[in-house]
């Protein structure tokens, strides 16, 4: 695992590195989330203003959720 190998670096040597941290790696197979993909090609035909814009909406009514809340 020395910084001069040709080789890429396999699961194993992380598992290593991160047990040398003092931590363990838990690794689970869970079903697929493509949610995040799905809002982002909602929002790829906005430009840069409009995201902004969109933005500065969404700042504010969660300000307003958030007072609504405080009241």
């Amino acid at each position: 695992m020395g910084s001069r190998s040709d080789r890429p670096i396999s699961l194993d040597d992380v598992f290593r590195l991160v047990r040398l941290c003092g931590l363990d790696l838990d690794l689970m197979l869970v079903p697929r989330d493509d949610s995040d993909w799905a809002q982002a090609s909602r929002l790829a035909d906005l430009t840069g203003q409009e995201r902004l814009d969109r933005h500065a909406r969404l700042v504010r009514q969660l300000r307003g959720l958030r007072q609504a809340r405080r009241a």
